[in-house]
């Protein structure tokens, strides 16, 4: 009796797994370049706030620039994932 509970165990995990996967693949994916871009904006922010930086404008830019990668507009992405970088750093400054 064990065995049949594991391979129903198995098959509904792998059933899961795969609509996982297919879900993944309904937002747009984005380049390199707009990820990289998303991913340095965090740093700075995280950087800037480490310092105690007054990070609101950059949070705003990164905002923006997250609800632009859910779109699937990575130029807007990119743009406001620079803008948040800019913000962050000069925070610091």
């Amino acid at each position: 009796m064990g065995k049949p509970l594991i391979a129903m165990l198995l098959a509904g995990a792998l059933g899961l797994a795969g609509c996982a996967g297919f879900e993944a693949q309904d937002k747009p994916a984005l380049s390199v370049e707009a990820q990289t871009a998303l991913l340095q904006a965090e740093q700075d922010i995280k950087f800037a706030e480490s310092r105690k930086a007054d990070t609101t404008a950059a949070r705003k830019s990164y905002q923006q620039a997250q609800e632009a990668a859910a779109r699937g507009d990575e130029a807007a992405a990119i743009k406001h994932a620079w803008e948040a970088s800019q913000a962050a750093v000069k925070s610091v400054k």
